[in-house]
């Protein structure tokens, strides 16, 4: 298990926090679009009562500063409802959007070279914590390991050991395994995941990764590798904190 004190502060952002900053952006641009629309008709009504007298007295020139002012008010509310319309069709897409790469990462993450390693850190996770383990055999023949072998493990540093053998040998697929938390982390980052979504789906297995030394070990701060992954495990674990 995580420890709080190893735990970083980080700013949360979520999808409502997305798109008022999407709307904001719109708002002004459209605003500003109406005080030029504004101005340039002002300027036109200024020009005919300055250069035009035999308009001064016509009923056009009477309404003209009604007139201006309501279609200047008909602007602005025309823009605040066009921003809210934008607002609302970028908050639906961008929650299909994530809920799709949700599904696509659900799907790599269940592709066997991955399950099997899963399966691996799972058990080497429950023998750090002293929970209950039936997975041996299972990893087994995941691993194409004659089941004959398993006879010789009789103690919990013996299965420790087995284990870690695996994780040794089959490396390059422990790398891929791991470096696909640190794509979800980039997705993250980028607002392409739901942050909540993710770490409801995947906060076990990052405890799991955390808490295996032979992993702990593997990723930690050297050569700069992992930077996103031990980023990922801290992120977890202020989420953790506040369900």
């Amino acid at each position: 298990m995580k420890e709080k004190d190893t735990c970083l502060k980080a700013k949360n952002t979520s999808l409502g926090e997305n798109l008022f900053s999407c709307l904001f952006k719109i708002l002004p641009m459209v605003l500003v679009v109406s005080i030029a629309s504004f101005a340039a008709v002002y300027f036109l009504i200024f020009i005919l009562k300055n250069f035009s007298p035999e308009m001064e007295n016509s009923r056009f020139m009477v309404s003209d500063r009604f007139s201006l002012l309501s279609g200047f008010i008909g602007s602005v509310v025309g823009a605040v409802i066009s921003a809210a319309i934008v607002w609302k069709q970028l908050g639906g897409n961008t929650c299909a959007i994530k809920m799709q790469n949700q599904l696509e990462l659900r799907k790599m993450f269940s592709e066997k070279r991955r399950w099997r390693i899963h399966l691996v850190i799972q058990e080497l996770a429950r023998l750090e914590t002293h929970a209950e383990r039936n997975n041996l055999k299972v990893i087994a023949s995941e691993f194409k390991i004659d089941s004959a072998k398993l006879k010789n493990i009789d103690t919990s540093e013996d299965e420790k050991k087995f284990l870690e053998l695996i994780l040794v040998k089959y490396e390059s697929e422990l790398d891929d395994y791991l470096g696909l938390f640190e794509v979800a982390c980039a997705m993250l980052k980028n607002g392409n995941l739901d942050r909540d979504m993710f770490f409801e789906s995947y906060s076990y297995r990052l405890e799991y990764i955390n808490s295996v030394k032979f992993i702990s070990n593997k990723i930690k701060p050297k050569n700069n590798y992992w930077k996103l992954l031990q980023e990922l495990i801290q992120e977890n674990c202020i989420w953790c904190q506040t369900q």
